[in-house]
């Protein structure tokens, strides 16, 4: 989330301290990359040329994980969006 706000990628008004004393109180987990994520990477079609977006497809892949997103090019992947 830190460099889509830097981007100019995603506005928000809350502080990225804020964002992730939110999460936390409403229980979204941040979810580290792992070694699982990356084998799941390496397979992924290239649908989205975003790396970021590509590392958040393989771990939502990996982990059985609901992507919350505007971005269509998601819904490519065999993965669930919201």
């Amino acid at each position: 989330m830190t460099i889509k706000v830097s981007l100019g990628k995603l506005k928000t008004k809350a502080s990225i301290q804020e964002m992730w004393l939110e999460m936390f109180r409403i229980q979204i987990d941040i979810i580290p990359i792992e070694i699982k994520h990356l084998e799941y990477l390496q397979q992924l079609p290239f649908h989205h040329g975003d790396p970021f977006d590509r590392t958040i497809v393989s771990q939502a892949q990996a982990n059985n994980c609901t992507i919350i997103t505007k971005d269509q090019t998601f819904a490519k992947y065999a993965i669930q969006t919201l």
